[in-house]
């Protein structure tokens, strides 16, 4: 009888021996009973030990974010989000930075220039049509039309008008057309300055020598000219008329005067007439003008 107890507690001992050898080594293990003296994973994590992700994040690392409307360093923008950058610091004048749906730069609506995009920008005087407030007057002309030049965006003067200034230094010019009875020319005998004056044409008894010019006045201006006479005084006279308005006649035996007359904006029309009567000439029988200006009037 106590021989089989002996044997029966051996037996025993030997079965613990075989289950713990079999779940404490770390491993997976079989399905021992638990009286076997290991835990029944082996003592150790169903994983080997480690954590079911092996140390780092479900996702494999940083999410992808672009297209959430914010910059992150990995991104050239994201949306309207550009940090810094601009079509500027990306080496053009101007024009509008994008956005790809990748966020990278995307430059296509960037330009070289940005002259005529209609908006005077620096370094410009005018752009298109948009010439600030820059006029002809304003740099130095009687009137006329300002331009914009296309390649530079710069003020362009060229049918911009000078002030009036006659002195008839190169003869009679075709703007001033003469009529009546004889035609007006340039004189060299007696100028008031330079070498040339205009003297009125050879008539007769009821005769009339006229010169016209018309005159452009974008603003209100002036006009005004020197003239002298030699003629039967009260009787054969010079008129100066504007617009068929006579301003003011002059006869007689005179030195060189000056005259002058306000003219409203617009375009005007100036004409000098030397009249006669039915009889008797006095002196050289001729009326002279000179040097003709208008403020801010110009020959079209």
């Amino acid at each position: 009888m106590q021989s089989r107890l002996a044997w029966l507690i051996a037996a025993l001992a030997t079965a613990g021996c075989a289950e713990g050898s079999t779940f404490g080594s770390g491993g997976e293990g079989s399905d021992g009973p638990p009286s076997g003296g290991g835990s029944s994973d082996g003592a150790g994590s169903a994983d080997g030990g480690g954590s079911s992700d092996g140390g780092s994040s479900g996702d494999g690392g940083t999410p992808n974010t672009c297209g959430d409307g914010s910059k992150d360093p990995a991104e050239e923008c994201d949306g309207s989000d550009f940090g810094t950058d601009s079509c500027v610091t990306q080496e053009f004048a101007g024009g509008t930075l994008a956005c790809t749906a990748a966020c990278e730069l995307d430059t296509s609506g960037c330009v070289e220039t940005l002259c005529n995009n209609g908006v005077v920008d620096a370094g410009e005087a005018c752009d298109g049509p948009d010439l600030g407030t820059a006029t002809c007057a304003a740099n130095g002309f009687a009137g006329g039309t300002l331009l914009c030049t296309a390649d530079s965006c710069q003020l362009d003067t060229d049918l911009c008008k000078p002030p009036m200034a006659e002195g008839f230094e190169g003869g009679l010019p075709l703007a001033f057309v003469s009529g009546g009875n004889a035609s007006w020319a340039a004189d060299s005998l007696t100028p008031y300055a330079g070498a040339y004056s205009a003297r009125s044409g050879d008539i007769i008894d009821y005769g009339t020598s006229t010169v016209t010019v018309t005159v452009q006045f974008d603003v209100a201006g002036s006009i005004a000219f020197f003239h002298m006479e030699s003629t039967e005084s009260g009787y054969d006279k010079l008129h100066f008329y504007i617009d068929g308005v006579e301003q003011g006649t002059w006869s007689g035996t005179t030195s060189w005067t000056q005259a002058s007359y306000p003219v409203a904006a617009g375009s005007h029309q100036m004409m000098w007439s030397y009249t006669k009567d039915v009889s008797i000439s006095s002196g050289s029988d001729s009326v002279w003008v000179d040097e003709i200006t208008a403020v801010n009037g110009f020959v079209p």
